[in-house]
């Protein structure tokens, strides 16, 4: 059976598609924010 789309881990942008933004966006026509994570709320409040 071939698949014709890409299997990937990333977990994708809502906004945009692309491999959720966790640092940095994904270039620079990108406008998307990094996605907040979830249970990175506990590091911040750390």
């Amino acid at each position: 059976m071939d698949r014709i789309e890409h299997l990937s881990h990333d977990l994708p942008c809502l906004a945009c598609g692309h491999a959720a933004h966790t640092y940095l966006a994904c270039s620079d026509t990108c406008d998307c924010a990094p996605t907040v994570m979830p249970g990175s709320g506990a590091f911040a409040a750390a």
